[in-house]
This record gives structure tokens, sequence and C-alpha cells, in this order.
């Protein structure tokens, strides 16, 4: 059941969307263009041309779901750090290096597809991309609890280091064998022992990473709001000084965030290469990690409200794709349409945690 502490946030940013949705309904009559046609191309699409939109039809909704996979992820991995009062920005390089080392993992080896050894195989190469993912974001944590290093700094710069350094790898040992499709810069095809088969759902293709992801959103859960762990966690974000006094490791705690985040990561670039492209491809996310940040800040930092949200910013950006084809807005003006949607949707809670951070701590936050 919600408290009314839960209820009054969820009345909050179902307002705040609202209010976002109009301020770009105006944005889009000042241009000339409908909004009322513009927002039923995005959720509802348009059979006569073709277009399903967000949830539209089967196909939509799909294309939604695999989205959501990566949003909701990365959602939880920034929620985790934010708890503790860590602002990870990094999990899209996690990502990158997680996809590469699941690829290279389903690449060299492989088993019987089906089979016994096969599921291992797959399993192997999730559980590969996800230390991959812990192993980068080692870097960043120890810079920020040995040497105090700020986190958004590192993890931003390290992020540029994951893509250009991927990106460098494929290039020089796997595009001579591909070549440069129009997809762009790829991989072979990994071994079918380790590919996640999407399952057909009424005429259309279901990616299972949903699956994993909606698994790490219950663990999370019971950890973070029926744990010591999780109380751990909360204690050291509201006030890190009064965590140590109680004996908190608070050091240990953002280490064990920022891993954590890495982990996940990792598995989001597992997703992408073992049940999606069963390849590596260096444009496979639009900025997915980033886009967690936002996603767990509409959540408001809840665990619901984060599958949620991220089920809401997959809607916007699938159903963006829907504007231009049916409308004839240019696809410029739907992006910044949905950026002034998750912009103000995302304020409420970029104040809570604005307000947590800025309070008086009873000393200096270390």
């Amino acid at each position: 059941m919600l408290s009314g502490d839960r209820v009054g946030k969820v009345l909050q940013s179902v307002a705040i969307i609202a209010f976002g949705f109009i301020v770009s309904g105006i944005i889009m009559l000042s241009v000339g263009y409908d909004p009322v046609a513009a927002y039923s191309a995005m959720f509802l699409g348009s059979a006569e041309k073709g277009m399903q939109g967000a949830f539209g039809g089967i196909y939509g909704i799909t294309s939604t779901l695999r989205e959501a996979s990566f949003t909701i992820l990365t959602g939880l991995a920034a929620q985790v750090a934010f708890s503790a009062g860590v602002f990870n920005v990094g999990v899209e390089g996690a990502m990158y290096l997680g996809a590469f080392v699941s690829f290279m993992c389903a690449y060299i080896f492989s088993a019987p597809a089906g089979s016994v050894l096969g599921i291992m195989h797959a399993l192997f190469c999730i559980f590969a991309a996800m230390v991959a993912g812990l192993l980068w974001m080692c870097i960043p944590a120890f810079l920020k609890v040995k040497r105090g290093a700020h986190e958004v700094v590192t993890t931003i710069m390290l992020n540029y280091v994951a893509t250009y350094l991927t990106e460098l790898l494929v290039v020089k040992f796997f595009l001579p064998i591909t070549g440069i499709p129009p997809g762009g810069i790829i991989t072979p095809e990994i071994s079918k022992s380790a590919e996640i088969p999407q399952v057909d759902f009424m005429g259309a293709k279901l990616n299972l990473g949903i699956v994993p992801t909606i698994l790490v959103a219950v663990v999370m859960y019971v950890v973070i709001k029926k744990s010591v762990l999780g109380y751990s966690i909360r204690v050291v974000g509201a006030n890190p000084n009064a965590a140590k006094y109680a004996g908190i490791d608070v050091a240990k705690i953002i280490l064990l965030v920022m891993l954590v985040g890495g982990a996940m990561g990792g598995l989001a670039g597992a997703i992408a290469v073992q049940f999606t492209e069963y390849r590596f491809d260096q444009s496979f996310s639009p900025g997915y990690g980033i886009s967690g940040i936002p996603v767990a800040l509409i959540g408001r930092l809840d665990v619901l409200g984060i599958i949620l949200a991220g089920v809401f910013i997959s809607a916007l950006h699938v159903g963006a794709q829907s504007i231009q084809p049916v409308t004839g807005m240019p696809s410029q003006i739907s992006l910044f349409i949905e950026g002034v949607i998750v912009f103000a949707a995302a304020m409420p809670g970029a104040f809570d945690l604005l307000k947590a951070y800025v309070k008086p701590k009873g000393g200096k936050n270390e």
C-alpha cells in the first residue's frame, strides 16, 4: 500500500509530467504543428502511415519493452549510487566494456545450442560481462575512495575511454572480417550457444532482456528496503558523518554502490549482445547509461517508480520516431519535445536529490 508521502510524490510527478506535455504542446503550436496529432502518433501511431508509436501495436509494445530493459537497468544503477550520495555517471562505459567482453566470450567459445553446456556458456558470457563492468568501475571507485577524485569527472572521462577503446578493438581485429556495412562498425555474429532467442509474441519478436532486468529490480528492492546493507546505504546517503559515527564503513559503501552500478552496466551490455544484436555493434547504445540518471530521478529513487519511469522514457524514445513520418514535423523538433518532457519529468526527483545533498550533514561531507 502506498503511504501518504509516496502518494504525494506520485501526484507531484504526474502533475509535472502533464506540465511538460503542455509546454511541449505550446511549442509545437508555435511552430505550426498539431500537438494532439503528434502525441497520438507518439503513443498510438498511425495505421495509415504504417507507424505504431510506443503502444499502438504489438511491434511498438515489444520495441518499447526492449528499450525499457536497458533504461530500467541503468536507472537502477543510478539509484543505488544516488541512495549513497554518489553521482555515478560511468554506467555507459561499463555497458560498452561488458558488451565487448560478452561478445568475446560468445565468439571465441561455443557449445551445442540448447544443451546444458550451451546454457552454461550463455550464463558464463553474461557473468563475464558483469565482472567486466564491475572491474571497469573499480578505477573511478578507487580514485574516489583513495584519492578523493570526484566521481562525476572520472566516470565521464572513462566513458569516452571505454567507447573508443572498444571501437579501436573492433576496427583493428573484426572490421576486416565484416567490412563496413550500412549498420556501422560491427563484429561477426556470436556462437549460437550464447544467444538468448527472442520469442514469438502475437506475431512479433519479444526480447527477453526485460526478464533479467526485472529480476535485478526485485533484488534491488529487497536489498535497499529490507536489508541491513540497504539501510547502511541509505544512512550514508542521508548523513555520511552520522553513518561513520554509527560504525558504518562509508568508504566501503561508496565502493560497493559504484561496483554494483558497474556490474549492472555490464549486464546491460550483455543484453545488447546476447539478447538483441547477437554481435557487438559500436552504436548499440544511444546513451542508455546516461538515460539511467533521469529514469532514477523520475522514479524518485524508488524501484517501482524506476520501472514505470524506464517504460515511460522508452515509450517517449520509441514513439518520437513516429512523429515525423505521421505529422511531417522535423525530427529535430520531435527530439527537442522529447527532451522537454524528460527534463520536466525529472525536475521533482532532481530537487529531492539536491535538497538531500546540500542540507547540513553535521560537518564536512567526505
